[in-house]
């Protein structure tokens, strides 16, 4: 089982006439200690429905118990539960489309906002029209510098952000990543109860989301996959493992933690808990233009059923370091499928390599900033050397010479060499 793909038993949910409040971001958690954990209000997501949690779609099992949850990754995002095709290459992405108009991401599409009267959009951001040389601001993970009354924007680096530090807009490293869940204690009591999310751009300041296990009888508990609510006393603040009643925080070995689940659209929350951890991690590794890049965020495997060709679609590997995103497709394939594809192949089969360095920041923006197969041209060679769908690993190897994408900026190609990986199904 992946850190991305995972099926998990849900414990508590935000329902119509049911701590409606405790929903919204807006009002204060309500107290969570021990003892707090009920086990007949430890239930359920809205049976046989589906939904979206950020990038993860999600369908609740007909007894409200248990959900299945896959992550949408490279050109995809969530949307009524279902992975569909975005142009967005993250959330909250935004750039130039002129000189007074931004374009922003929303719901997968780009969509156009005009800057006010006496604006113009630099990096984008909205900015003073006229400036004093030497001014700067915030633009989209990019330092802006005025020079000869011109706006112009620096790409902060990979892992950074822009923020304020003396009233001079300047990069520094993000304070979480965005997207990021963290535990903490809202209510002031000691112990954790509150599930936060990180903010689009990684600032640390407002988050995006806060969940609050604690009015659900649960508590907030964060493992290597992030923070989750579990049906199970709160552990407390600054320790590692979750405690019980009498305050006992070692924890079991065998303890089970879980994910969160939002309805888009209604006043509800769905929050999950209870998986089991991998017995064994997932593994991606490969060498970008002789680096090495171990994909130690996430990595997953997942397969999209084409609803034209039952039984046949697209075997999906993705895999995350920090903001950098590489993702290997394979189309036209069955779930357990092996074997070789490289750009050379024809016939059914056919394969797309696509890569994101997190700098992405043109007016035409596609799933990948570099791309290699179909329209992408490039090269690529992928083998698949043992599959055992649906509960066991896959693994392989993985090379690609990578076109840019046509308006993107950055190098004309970049090349993959000793790609490897090792996933749970």
């Amino acid at each position: 089982m992946n850190a991305l793909n995972i099926r998990v038993l849900l414990l508590a949910a935000c329902l119509p006439g049911l701590m409606v409040g405790a929903c919204t971001s807006d009002e204060a958690p309500k107290a969570s200690g021990p003892g707090s954990y009920d086990e007949a209000s430890c239930q359920v997501c809205l049976a046989a429905t589906v939904s979206c949690h950020g990038a993860w779609a999600t369908t609740c099992a007909a007894d409200g118990k248990s959900a299945t949850q896959l992550m949408c990754g490279g050109a995809q995002i969530c949307q009524s539960g279902k992975c569909e095709s975005s142009v967005c290459p993250s959330a909250g992405f935004r750039s130039c489309k002129d000189e007074t108009t931004r374009s922003l991401c929303s719901n997968g599409a780009l969509t156009e906002a005009p800057c006010g009267a006496g604006e113009t959009c630099a990096g984008g951001s909205c900015v003073s029209a006229s400036c004093e040389d030497g001014a700067t601001a915030c633009g989209y993970f990019s330092v802006l510098t005025c020079t000869d009354g011109t706006w112009s924007a620096a790409d902060c680096a990979v892992g950074e952000t822009c923020g304020d530090s003396g009233g001079v807009a300047q990069c520094a490293a993000q304070k979480c990543a965005p997207g990021e869940r963290t535990c903490a204690d809202k209510d002031g009591d000691g112990y954790l109860e509150t599930i936060q999310v990180c903010n689009d751009l990684g600032t640390g300041g407002e988050p995006s989301l806060t969940v609050n296990c604690g009015a659900t009888h649960a508590a907030c508990f964060e493992t290597d996959l992030g923070a989750f609510c579990k049906c199970e006393a709160p552990k407390r603040v600054g320790t590692e493992t979750g405690g019980d009643e009498s305050g006992d925080e070692t924890g079991d070995e065998d303890d089970l933690v879980g994910e969160i689940d939002i309805q888009l659209g209604e006043d509800f929350v769905q929050i999950g808990g209870d998986i089991p951890e991998p017995e064994k991690p997932d593994l991606a590794s490969a060498y970008k233009n002789g680096e090495e890049i171990s994909f130690d965020s996430y990595a997953s495997v997942n397969f999209l059923e084409d609803p034209e060709t039952p039984g046949k679609g697209i075997l999906q590997i993705i895999m995350a370091a920090g903001q950098k995103t590489l993702e290997l497709q394979i189309h036209g394939v069955e779930a357990n499928w092996v074997g070789g594809i490289n750009a050379d192949a024809l016939g059914e089969v056919a394969g797309i390599m696509g890569y994101n360095d997190g700098s992405a920041s043109q007016d035409e923006v596609q799933g990948f900033k570099w791309g290699s197969g179909g329209d992408f041209g490039g090269n690529y060679d992928f083998t698949v050397d043992t599959n055992d769908y649906p509960d066991g690993r896959i693994t392989g190897s993985f090379i690609g010479l990578l076109n840019i994408v046509p308006g993107q900026v950055g190098l004309e190609q970049i090349e993959f060499e000793d790609g490897t990986f090792d996933l749970g199904w």
